[in-house]
């Protein structure tokens, strides 16, 4: 119930409607460093397969189970939404759809995000391809500080 008080015989304003989403927002998903060379050949692959070839197109049934088994291998869960092409100039519907994927999460599910992993990953180089650690200080360096204990 709302708080506002309005004299007697006048109307609320309607409620606005809520705005359409894309994908669901629980559909979050972060991968590891590691696993971004598996996202990239899956997609390459997909796009390879399904390049315009001047032939009979393909179906979205056949899209979406192609697309399905490419990232079930390389071991995520995917989401696939069609959306309406749109030409640029006229602002028309074109008489094709367009695939957006959306990775949700793994085949191998976690309970919590991997620490010790995505640690090491940083350390080893695989977020920038520059190995190391940064140091209390803010500098970087390839070893960290060893701290003597005697």
């Amino acid at each position: 119930m709302s708080s506002l008080i309005l004299p007697p015989g006048v109307e609320p304003p309607p409620r606005p409607k809520p705005k359409a989403k894309r994908f669901d927002d629980s559909l979050t998903f972060e991968p590891y460093y590691s696993e971004l060379p598996k996202i990239q050949k899956a997609a390459e692959t997909l796009n390879r397969i399904f390049a315009w070839s001047g032939e009979e197109p393909h179906t979205e049934a056949q899209y979406e189970t192609t697309a399905r088994n490419l990232f079930g291998d390389a071991g995520f869960e995917i989401a696939i939404e069609w959306m309406q092409a749109m030409d640029p100039e006229d602002l028309e519907e074109l008489p094709f759809k367009v695939p957006s994927v959306m990775i949700t999460g793994r085949v191998k599910k976690e309970e919590e995000r991997d620490h010790e992993r995505l640690k090491y990953e940083i350390q080893a180089g695989m977020a920038d391809g520059q190995p190391g650690v940064i140091r209390e200080d803010g500098s970087k360096r390839e070893d960290p500080i060893r701290k003597s204990i005697y």
